[in-house]
């Protein structure tokens, strides 16, 4: 982003604002901005969507947003939204894979040991356990960072995923449909990490992946 005219300056005291900060270092405000900025560069009325960003000012190849609720924000670069992706992976995996282990031992013993209706019980809590405790753990995953922007790997490496119309997490309903893409692309091996860096193939400056449109 660049000025045509004025210096960037903070819209609460008028002090010199370094382009992309988060906060004035005079008064403390939000980093908005005062200035002719470079017009053309936010979604259109009423469009909401979900994109990640990382707030730091010192991200030159990734310019900060130019208007609106998301002013002065820089968008995620795809190497943190890949590495975000992946440790919220990694974790999911390693809590299913701890469940999974706990269930087949408790199958094992039935089965040594135990009754029909304990093997049968077993049997069913080894197949279908893991699956509700991925479910379960996902959808808590998906609404903290609904109401937050943070999962795991968003804190990791400093991320936040929020509305590009608000400014705030973008909520339950979205933040569940931007995974549900990301989770279509495991369909195909490499689809879902390929989603999650898309934003690298978004020309305009909201760097916004498939998964956030």
């Amino acid at each position: 982003m660049t000025t045509t005219g004025e210096s960037v300056k903070c819209h609460a005291c008028g002090s010199p604002l370094a382009l992309g900060s988060p906060f004035c270092g005079t008064c403390g405000s939000p980093g908005r901005l005062q200035g002719t900025l470079t017009p053309g560069a936010w979604p259109p009325p009423g469009a909401v969507v979900p994109v990640s960003l990382w707030a730091d000012p010192q991200v030159q190849r990734w310019s900060a947003v130019a208007d609106g609720p998301l002013a002065g924000r820089v968008p995620a670069r795809p190497g943190r939204r890949l590495a975000a992706f992946l440790i919220d992976g990694a974790c999911a995996s390693v809590v299913v894979l701890i469940a999974t282990v706990a269930f087949y031992n408790q199958f094992a013993s039935a089965l040594l040991g135990g009754s029909s209706s304990a093997i049968t019980s077993a049997g069913s809590a080894a197949i279908f356990g893991p699956l509700a405790i991925w479910t379960v753990g996902g959808l808590l995953m998906v609404t903290v960072e609904g109401a937050t922007g943070a999962t795991i790997g968003n804190a990791a490496v400093r991320i936040r995923t929020v509305s590009a119309t608000t400014g705030k997490p973008a909520g339950f309903g979205r933040a569940l449909l931007r995974r549900l893409i990301e989770q279509l692309g495991s369909v195909v091996i490499v689809g879902a990490p390929v989603i999650a860096v898309s934003s690298t193939w978004d020309p305009t400056q909201m760097r916004q992946g498939w998964q956030d449109k």
